[in-house]
Formats: structure tokens, sequence, C-alpha cells
């Protein structure tokens, strides 16, 4: 059999794209913290798709295997990229921006327990605010003109937009409070 198996090639071009991916994003976020992390994010995807699609050109297919059969190969990986790339950032992100994940972390940390009082001073609305507001200062996604703060630009509100569609599509609503 000449050229690579197209079964194999499903599997391991997303997963060599998705590794180029991770390298590059913790590379450039260590490299180049100015970024900060979603910037980071967009790198290492950008970066691995283009790895994915290299791959799927330069690959040497068999050549009984149809013009069909590849794009269907290549549809398949580039979905399996995507939904790794998905996952990856969302993961990463868990940690940094997830109040369960830090009210859980708090309560292990205090063996006796924290009562209602004590849990409400540490994640006052201000403190929430202002951690995500500096956040979003830090990472440029919102910047200060003239006293007034505004966005940067587009890419952070067009991220929440589609993710508002991805849970209108997979869950049928647009929040978890509906």
């Amino acid at each position: 059999m000449n050229g690579v198996d197209p079964g194999c090639a499903a599997l391991v071009v997303p997963a060599a794209a998705f590794t180029v991916d991770v390298v590059t994003q913790v590379l450039s976020l260590r490299r180049a913290p100015h970024l900060g992390i979603y910037r980071s994010h967009l790198a290492g995807f950008g970066a691995g798709a283009a790895a994915l699609l290299a791959l799927l050109v330069l690959l040497p297919w068999p050549e009984r295997l149809a013009a069909r059969d590849r794009a269907g190969i290549a549809a398949a990986a580039a979905l399996t990229y995507g939904a790794l790339g998905y996952c990856y950032f969302h993961f990463v992100n868990l940690g940094a921006t997830a109040r369960r994940i830090r009210l859980m972390a708090e309560l292990v940390a205090a063996p006796e327990g924290l009562t209602r009082e004590g849990i409400l001073a540490r994640y006052g609305a201000r403190e929430i605010v202002a951690r995500r507001f500096e956040r979003l200062v830090a990472t440029g996604q919102v910047v200060q003109d003239g006293g007034r703060y505004r966005l940067s630009g587009r890419a952070l509100l067009l991220s929440a937009r589609l993710m508002v569609a991805l849970k209108i599509i997979t869950q049928g609503k647009r929040s978890e409070f509906d």
C-alpha cells in the first residue's frame, strides 16, 4: 500500500495539529505575556489550523483514494481539530475564570467551613466585576481613552455571540439561567 492510511490520517492529523496549537499557545504566553491568554489561544489555534492544512495537503495519499474520500477525511480532521481546540480553550480558562472552582478551593482550604456571610464577603459584586475588568484591561480587550473605557476590538464581542449561538444550538437556551 502506497501512501498514508486514511484511517490513521483522520486521527493523527488533528492530534498533530492540536499539539502545535497547545505548544504555540503556551510558548506565546510565556514569551510574550503582554498578549494575554486570549490572544495566545488565537495564536495557538491559528498555528494548529495551519499545521492541519499543511499536513492534509502534504500527506502522500494512496492513489486509489477518491477525491471525495480525501475531502471527507479532511472535513473530519478539521472538525476534530476544532473540537479539540474548543475544549482546550475552555479547559485552560476554567481555572482562571470559574467562581465555582475558586469557591471549592477556598472551601477545601477551610476544613472548618465558611459561613454564608464569609463567602459573600469574599465574592461581592464589586470584587468580581473589578477582577474581570482588570483582566479585560490587562489583556487589551478594553482600553482607556480620554478617561473612558471602550472595547479595543470586536473579537471578544464576536466570541460572546458565537458562544450564545452554540449554546442555543446545543442546549436550546441562551444562558444557564434560561
